[in-house]
């Protein structure tokens, strides 16, 4: 791992460690290595406290986006049972059925006459009249 440090390799870390022998001798290279060993610990543990509180705040995000869409998608079901119920009692507590229903063209085509069909009725958009 301490080969993959800043990107240095073994022999760059031999040099560094040469340099440093020759500059502060053999007494002081260990005091220098327990520092440099506990400003490394240091280093780990704030970034894996930052890694667990970049953790914390996604999963919390993830929790909400998940809440959100779970309402949004049941709330169109609650709409359609409300308008269903609204319906079964408006027409006397008897089922509508709404896909039994003609389309509103055909209603309005059965009931021109020959000479009104010359002229251009209002359809609804989406639908395609009929020949």
């Amino acid at each position: 791992m301490i080969l993959l440090f800043l990107d240095i390799g073994a022999g760059e870390i031999m040099l560094i460690l040469a340099v440093v022998f020759l500059l502060y001798g053999p007494k002081k290279v260990p005091e220098i290595a327990r520092q440099i060993g506990k400003t490394m610990n240091d280093l780990k543990r704030a970034t894996s406290d930052l890694t667990k509180e970049f953790q914390e705040g996604a999963n919390e995000v993830k929790k909400e986006v998940s809440q959100v869409r779970d309402h949004v998608l049941s709330e169109p079901l609650k709409l359609k049972d409300n308008l269903i119920s609204d319906l079964t009692s408006y027409s006397g507590n008897q089922p509508v059925s709404t896909t039994d229903q003609p389309p509103l063209t055909d209603t309005i085509e059965a009931t021109t006459s020959e000479s009104d069909k010359n002229q251009k009725l209002y359809r609804p958009p989406g639908t395609v009249p009929r020949n």
